[in-house]
């Protein structure tokens, strides 16, 4: 019998729809489709509140399996926030799981599900391609101009500042992070799990905190749209 993990999520307002409500219908879909509930989780938050923020979904993701179906009464219990929507599909996807809503099934099986994630995603890649292109021409101009690039800690991940403030060059013990988080991206790792890699091995951020699964995906994204910048990855 497929194993089910309930998700729930409650805004602060008070208009919302109760989490007793939206248990009895994730656990009624459930028992249509013969479904074993193997846990519930819940979060009292805001759709657009982060997943570090959100333990209730961060144990559902942990204790979701193989197989198994993550079941939320709709896309918008999971998140509001499209970028943390689509990393939570990211990692079920990882898992070899499913998502299904009350309101509309399996995941991938609404078109316009579908059609919109595509055209999320294209969007969200030109938004890299010309964040890129500008902070490259600005850099260009700067250097250009003589002017220092800025202050270290708005750097990069990977780089420092030079000691003329001019030039950028490789933060050696940040390219060990950032090699790693490309090598585990290549063998199929997906975000979340990487982030609990790097805290396992005791990797921190600049500012001394776990690295976030978001933060995560925005650094491989910065990888795949910088590839010469980060040519260093590649190195053994």
């Amino acid at each position: 019998m497929k194993k089910a993990v309930i998700v729930l999520r409650r805004s602060t307002g008070t208009q919302d729809v109760s989490l007793s409500a939206q248990e009895a219908d994730c656990r009624q879909i459930c028992k249509d489709n013969g479904w074993a509930v193997k846990s519930v989780h819940q979060d009292t938050a805001s759709g657009s509140a982060p997943v570090s923020k959100r333990p209730g979904l961060m144990t559902a993701l942990q204790d979701l399996k193989r197989g198994e179906v993550l079941v939320a009464r709709s896309a918008s219990r999971l998140s509001r926030d499209l970028s943390t929507h689509l990393a939570i599909e990211d990692e079920v996807k990882r898992k070899r799981a499913a998502i299904f809503f009350v309101d509309g099934g399996l995941s991938d099986d609404d078109p316009q599900r579908v059609l919109m994630r595509t055209i999320r995603a294209a969007f969200n890649s030109y938004e890299l391609a010309l964040m890129s292109f500008r902070t490259k021409s600005a850099l260009n101009k700067l250097r250009r101009e003589g002017r220092a690039l800025g202050s270290p800690s708005r750097c990069r991940y990977g780089f420092s500042l030079s000691d003329d403030g001019k030039n950028l060059v490789e933060n050696p013990e940040e390219t060990i992070v950032v090699r790693r988080v490309w090598n585990l991206h290549l063998v199929g790792v997906g975000g979340l799990k990487i982030s609990e890699v790097l805290a396992a091995e005791g990797y921190k951020t600049r500012k001394g905190k776990p690295f976030h699964f978001s933060g995560i995906y925005r650094m491989i994204n910065m990888l795949k749209s910088n590839p010469e910048l980060y040519s260093f990855i590649k190195a053994a």
